[in-house]
């Protein structure tokens, strides 16, 4: 049985859906369900998240996720050419992996990334290097 793992996509304006299912699919061992909510909804329900995805968020909504879902891996994707300060707050604010906006595909790699290191789930037949 394939383990599954929840990607909470934290939407800011848009809907990844379907395409990131699909990316997902194809890019990891794991099944993945997806669940898109906007922030006022993540930071008044329990949502129990293995891998979070913030879209364009501002430096204070990644603090606020990070606060509400500490230990949960934070992707943030901010938009192309951002100054590379922004992503270094984004970095102090809590971010674990900061990407450039270019679609579904690179976010669903990073995702896909980001669930290969997830504790609570075995590894994969990866081979492993020591």
């Amino acid at each position: 049985m394939t383990p599954t793992a929840l990607l909470l996509h934290v939407a800011h304006g848009f809907s990844a859906r379907p395409t990131i299912d699909a990316q997902l699919c194809a890019r990891s061992d794991l099944s993945w369900r997806v669940l898109e909510l906007e922030k006022p909804e993540v930071l008044h329900r329990q949502v129990d998240a293995d891998v979070v995805w913030a879209s364009r968020p501002q430096l204070r909504d990644t603090a606020d996720l990070r606060r509400r879902l500490p230990g949960r891996p934070l992707l943030v994707s901010l938009p192309r050419h951002s100054a590379p300060a922004l992503v270094v707050q984004q970095y102090d604010m809590g971010a674990d992996l900061v990407i450039a906006d270019e679609g579904i595909t690179y976010a669903a790699a990073a995702v896909a990334t980001l669930g290969r290191r997830l504790q609570r789930f075995p590894p994969s037949a990866h081979a492993v290097c020591t």
